[in-house]
């Protein structure tokens, strides 16, 4: 096995996660130094982590839904533990005495089980619970949902798929009106996603449900991280919609989308806020076939 530690950015390797692919960084204009240490067997990288170092402090990438570890090939925990001890003694090299290091949910990351040792070694372990669905397998609503969904079929809607700047504005906005009505944060401003957009318009997709009159009575934004996985960044319905729930409908649509296009994996994002639940949240996501996973993020402190 061999221990690499990437400086030059623009040498990066395509990365099979979007977030962290070198077009990200740039897009983003990320002023802190990013590392990527890599574990290569025969001169193939098969594993790596993305680091950005601020202030003497490691995290995995910002706005990184999908962590900062990815596995690349086949691994071995013994290899992985050799891997950890040298990112450790590259880190106190640069001075770097605390790391956050967040993985992928679980049901992206097969070989989790392999990294369960960082748990005995972190100082701090934050679980937090996300769902996803299979859309190749058909959504599985509960009962009440699937009430719903027969219900909103027989309403004059129509799922379409947005792309034109001033589409994506007039979603944000409706967007923004309802996460600030719940005081639900949001990461991104408009501008922010409209560029996102215009830089990457076959990764980012807008869809939206109009009633009879074209009016929006939902939105949802959806990033694909690779071929084979999409992720709802936000999603939300006008408040004069709330009692029929078009969401639903919308999430329907979607995930036939998703399947049409070979997507196998959707994930609706996490329904905690630092480990802790938000019930409501968590069983909306499960109503709408969401599948419990777990997001690890392991904190360590070096200092004392």
């Amino acid at each position: 096995m061999e221990f690499k530690v990437v400086n030059d950015i623009e040498s990066l390797l395509d990365s099979q996660y979007f977030f962290n692919q070198l077009a990200y960084i740039k897009h983003h204009n990320i002023q802190d130094e990013v590392i990527v240490f890599q574990l290569l067997n025969n001169g193939i990288v098969i594993t790596q982590v993305y680091c950005y170092i601020n202030d003497y402090i490691a995290k995995s990438p910002y706005r990184a839904p999908f962590g900062g570890i990815e596995v690349l090939g086949g691994v071995k925990k013994e290899d992985l533990v050799y891997f950890w001890n040298k990112i450790k003694q590259s880190f106190f090299g640069k001075g770097v005495m605390k790391c956050t290091l967040a993985m992928p949910p679980q049901c992206m990351l097969r070989e989790e089980s392999l990294f369960d040792f960082l748990g005995e070694l972190a100082t701090e372990i934050i679980i937090d619970k996300t769902y996803y669905c299979l859309p190749q397998k058909g959504l599985k609503l509960n009962e009440t949902k699937r009430n719903t969904l027969v219900k909103l079929k027989k309403e004059e809607f129509i799922g379409v798929k947005m792309i034109e700047p001033i589409e994506i504005t007039l979603a944000y906005r409706l967007l923004k009106k309802r996460y600030d009505e719940m005081a639900y944060p949001l990461t991104m401003t408009c501008d922010e996603l409209v560029l996102a957009f215009e830089s990457f318009p076959d990764k980012y997709h807008l869809f939206s449900l109009l009633d009879k009159n074209k009016s929006l009575a939902a939105v949802m934004f959806v990033v694909d991280v690779n071929s084979e996985i999409q992720y709802i960044m936000y999603n939300a319905s006008a408040k004069e919609y709330a009692q029929q729930s078009p969401l639903v409908l919308l999430y329907d649509y979607v995930a036939k989308e998703a399947k049409a296009s070979g997507v196998k994996l959707i994930d609706y994002g996490i329904a905690t806020v630092k480990g802790e639940l938000n019930h409501g949240l968590a069983f909306f996501k499960q109503s709408v076939g969401g599948i419990s996973s777990d997001k690890k993020t392991y904190h360590f402190d070096w200092s004392n």
